[in-house]
């Protein structure tokens, strides 16, 4: 036993591994519980019928400083891979079409989605005082507030409920957009800060990232972005121990945890903790913390969440011959379709389809429309592949040779507008009871690189100092 004590880690998603990682390279004992047959959590890359899929999360960008940095460190510095720079655009549907989503004051100005009048409210935007420091407020009435009704209305309502599978109107800025709030409180503009943190950027790095959406490369791993949960939990070994749940979590004579599980094979297990980091959904963490800590318990079973499908689809190139070359569209709340969006997977990164095919990945469900999870598969399918149909502008429904929904619930946690201070105070509890975490994508950002760098600052919590940044395997 080591001298500094066992800590326990239920969940390998990302985050768990995460802090398993690190504790691991601290020469720490730890041992990570995963109730699955296989880890990763939401993460997670899938090959079928010659098609490769994402589960969960299917990229991420170039400014993921935290994930970039935990890939190389972890030995990934050669599988990452770059979307094809030509299909780097991104679509929004509006106007019974897809237009270009702009990325800047010249391509805004081109923007077919306002009107002059609507982008001479985003250009005003420098001149809009700041809002109050403290007062709760929506995403949607940040972006109407500071551009104008017509960008929550459109960019940001299709972002939220996309990206975030939930309701632009009650997900919280602070939370969801924590810099969005950080720029407007430090320079008083959304548009002066973005120009004042590019030029900082390019002094510092003139080839670079500047910063700006223009600039932005989308990436991944050459075998899909399960990759990094599968090389953190190589270099774990058997310190994780798939298909055992959890049961039950008591609180110690003298501090730390006495826990129980069950295998696959209802096998009972005792287990003890000196230190605990629970890294599952938070419903689930709320359960298993109800006689350790009943204050977190309460407030976990406060955070809401919303399920969505994943709509995984392959089909031959000849049957979506006008499918432009770009990252992919999302759908405004406003419109009459259903679908959230879609990724065109296959024209974004090399081997995700076969020759001669197209793997698209789409979206639906979300806060906005929780009942299409009960709706029978087939039912999916036609709707979807209808309003594809419409938003390709295709006279006849494409007939994919492949086609698969995936239900994901509870689905993605709902940062509403009593988030930020309800995550706030589960961490001012936990700080009563050091050796107590708790990780995951409802804890600090729903992004990979959110979940990386929230679990980093929880091991050096542990740890008793906070992590130095990582460097890439073999740099010295």
């Amino acid at each position: 036993m080591n001298a500094l004590g066992r800590t326990v880690v239920v969940g390998s998603g990302i985050s768990g591994l995460t802090v398993a990682w690190e504790l691991a390279r601290a020469g720490r004992e730890v041992l990570v519980l995963e109730s699955a047959s296989r880890v990763g959590g939401l993460v997670e890359t899938v090959m079928r019928d010659g098609y490769r899929f994402e589960n969960g999360p299917n990229s991420f960008p170039d400014s993921a400083r935290d994930l970039v940095a935990l890939a190389k460190a972890a030995g990934l510095s050669d599988r990452i891979v770059s979307a094809d720079p030509a299909a780097q655009a991104r679509y929004i549907y509006h106007g019974h079409r897809l237009a270009t989503v702009p990325t800047g004051p010249s391509s805004l100005m081109k923007s077919q989605i306002f009107t002059a009048r609507q982008k001479l409210r985003i250009l005003a935007e420098r001149f809009i005082p700041k809002g109050p420091k403290d007062a709760p407020e929506s995403v949607a009435h940040f972006f109407a507030r500071r551009f104008g009704p017509a960008t929550a209305r459109t960019l940001v309502d299709a972002f939220v409920s996309g990206v975030y599978a939930g309701d632009a109107r009650k997900v919280g800025l602070r939370s969801a957009f924590p810099m969005l709030w950080e720029m407007e409180q430090e320079h008083g503009s959304i548009l002066k800060a973005m120009k004042v943190r590019r030029k900082a950027k390019k002094a510092a790095d003139p080839q670079g990232n500047d910063g700006s959406p223009a600039s932005m490369t989308i990436q991944s791993f050459k075998d899909g972005m399960d990759e990094i949960v599968r090389a953190l939990a190589d270099s774990l070994g058997d310190r994780v121990r798939l298909g055992r749940r959890v049961t039950s979590v008591k609180p110690r004579d003298g501090g730390g945890h006495h826990l129980t599980t069950v295998s696959a094979e209802e096998q009972t297990e005792s287990l003890e903790a000196d230190h605990l980091v629970v890294a599952v959904p938070a419903a689930t963490a709320g359960r298993l913390l109800a006689e350790t800590n009943p204050m977190v318990s309460d407030l976990l079973f406060d955070i809401e969440y919303a399920g969505v499908v994943v709509l995984q689809a392959g089909f031959e190139e000849e049957q979506l011959e006008k499918l432009p070359n770009a990252f992919g569209y999302l759908v405004p709340r406003p419109t009459r379709m259903r679908t959230l969006g879609w990724l065109f997977s296959s024209k974004t990164f090399p081997g995700c389809a076969p020759e001669g095919r197209h793997a698209l990945t789409g979206y639906i469900g979300g806060a906005t429309d929780p009942a299409i999870l009960d709706a029978p598969p087939e039912a999916i399918r036609h709707l979807v592949i209808g309003e594809l149909s419409l938003a390709l502008r295709m006279r006849r429904f494409p007939d994919p040779e492949y086609f698969h929904t995936l239900r994901h619930e509870p689905g993605l946690p709902q940062l509403d507008l009593g988030h930020f201070r309800r995550v706030r105070a589960i961490h001012g509890l936990l700080s009563e009871h050091h050796g107590l975490e708790i990780v995951g994508n409802f804890m600090g950002g729903v992004s990979i690189n959110d979940c990386i760098r929230t679990s980093r600052e929880a091991a050096g919590r542990l740890i008793g100092q906070p992590l130095e940044p990582l460097m890439a395997a073999g740099a010295s």
